[in-house]
């Protein structure tokens, strides 16, 4: 009827927008600073070219099956489309997902089948319209790059519904399973025998042809041969194994092992040697005797690497040792004033550039620099030196005024100050300006700091002789807090109603 048509629509609504709300409740910690930061950062300048970045080409998948057509390290990735994985899950995943499609017909199984499709589907980027459609309506949604990255919801999906094969072939079947089950074997045979009578030949064909003409082509060809193989190998094995449960020649138990153990075999293998380097991936943070000098400097100070040693010092490796550098990783949260600062440093000896705190320059041996301002301070590291600026300036100043100031404390999200100031000043406190910075003299009240040359912090002090506190406290996150409290608080009260209720 009517009526219980509506009822329907409505249990559906309820079951999607509920888990919705409650994530989204329970994500407000995250999500509102968050929020608050991208706005601030170069991403909400974005533009739609810009944020369809590394979108997954169609061409790639291909990968879903046979991950190494198109080269999956770095070393042997070929075609115009940027690399970018595609999210392979393993062969016997996709044949275990097809089978808990057909022989688990029920509303999970669609819902899952549906995320897999809207992921799949929203990871092509710039080749599928509905990606734009949505960064249209949904906001914040046009600061995500790389629509690639999705490809991992189609992976959930994809392993829940293996699941739910894994588990058919476990559980007895009767008359309506076995058919359930012969729907999906047929293709799947059908599948292997057409690849060893059709691709076979034309994968070794391509590889013959190419051997006496370029070079690249060839090595392309072996990598396109190499990864079909490999996939028959892994194919014939996964059937193989629905073909042993078809027959009843093993237990349940013995199926659900080697299972766990083809897809162990598959995964690592294909998966292991990716990314692979002559050099020893953290030999970049391994410079002990540089690290131990810069260590011992009591002073509060800033490092520089931006010199072109990436090779030889990993960007983030300052927040490894408990450094602090002007730069790092490429972050997607960088606050575009400070990316504007840095631009308009101009050199390293500029009265500007000192404001960054920076005291040491970490740079190659034959660098060279204003040796008017650096001097070598440590050159005793086989492929790094670093060098000491003349005009270091303190993280904390006088701005404005006549005094000077002290840092007597520093934790990350807390420092204490003492400022003795001839009359009213301003200090600068060299550290990036963002929303929830306070400040308080002399415990008084709490207030906002000023934003410095668009950058840093400001706090305005009387004169005499002062203890300024400045602190971190997002409003953002503490609302969010709560909203996360309640939202655990309105959950835990609708799950015991609804106990109560089946009583």
């Amino acid at each position: 009827s009517r009526g219980e048509g509506r009822a329907r629509w409505r249990r559906a609504a309820t079951a999607l927008i509920l888990p919705a709300l409650l994530t989204l409740g329970l994500m407000a910690p995250l999500l509102l600073p968050g929020l608050e930061m991208a706005a601030l950062s170069p991403r909400a300048d974005w533009n739609y070219v810009q944020t369809v970045g590394y979108s997954l080409s169609p061409a790639q998948l291909i990968g879903l099956l046979i991950p190494g057509f198109f080269g999956r390290g770095p070393q042997f990735h070929w075609g115009l489309w940027p690399r970018v994985e595609v999210g392979y899950a393993g062969v016997l995943t996709l044949m275990l997902a097809l089978v808990g499609v057909g022989m688990r017909r029920q509303r999970l199984t669609w819902l899952l089948l549906g995320v897999a499709a809207a992921a799949l589907a929203f990871s092509l980027g710039i080749y599928a319209a509905g990606h734009g459609w949505l960064t249209w309506l949904l906001p914040g949604l046009e600061q995500l790059r790389a629509p690639a990255r999705f490809i991992f919801l189609f992976d959930l999906a994809l392993a829940l519904l293996a699941g739910f094969g894994l588990q058919a072939l476990l559980s007895p079947w009767e008359g309506a399973d076995r058919a359930d089950f012969a729907r999906v074997w047929r293709p799947l045979r059908s599948l292997l025998l057409a690849a060893i009578a059709v691709g076979g030949p034309v994968v070794y064909a391509v590889l013959l042809l190419t051997q006496a003409g370029d070079p690249t082509l060839h090595l392309r060809a072996s990598i396109h041969t190499i990864a079909f193989v490999t996939f028959l190998l892994l194919y014939g094995a996964g059937l193989a194994l629905l073909l042993a449960r078809r027959q009843g020649w093993i237990r349940g138990d013995l199926l659900a092992v080697l299972a766990v153990a083809l897809l162990f075999v598959d995964l690592a293998s294909l998966g292991a040697n990716n990314d692979l380097s002559d050099t020893p991936p953290t030999a970049g943070y391994e410079h002990q005797a540089l690290i131990a000098f810069l260590r011992a400097d009591p002073d509060l100070f800033r490092i520089d690497h931006r010199t072109g040693i990436d090779q030889l010092w990993q960007p983030d490796a300052a927040l490894l040792h408990g450094l602090e550098d002007i730069w790092g990783v490429v972050n997607p949260l960088t606050l575009s004033a400070y990316e504007a600062f840095l631009e308009s440093t101009g050199s390293r000896s500029s009265d500007r550039y000192g404001l960054l705190n920076v005291k040491y320059v970490l740079a190659a041996k034959d660098v060279t620099l204003d040796w008017e301002v650096w001097e070598p301070a440590f050159t005793d590291d086989a492929v790094l030196n670093v060098y000491r600026n003349r005009r270091f300036q303190p993280r904390v100043r006088v701005w404005e005024g006549a005094g000077q100031a002290q840092v007597l404390s520093w934790s990350g999200a807390e420092m204490i100050v003492r400022s003795t100031m001839a009359g009213p000043g301003l200090l600068l406190v060299a550290n990036v300006w963002v929303p929830g910075w306070q400040a308080s003299i002399d415990r008084g009240p709490w207030q906002a700091v000023q934003r410095v040359e668009e950058v840093w912090q400001g706090v305005a002090v009387p004169a005499g002789e002062h203890e300024v506190r400045l602190r971190f406290r997002s409003p953002r996150f503490s609302a969010g807090l709560i909203i996360a409290l309640l939202t655990l608080a309105g959950a835990m009260g609708m799950w015991a109603a609804s106990k109560e209720k089946g009583r």
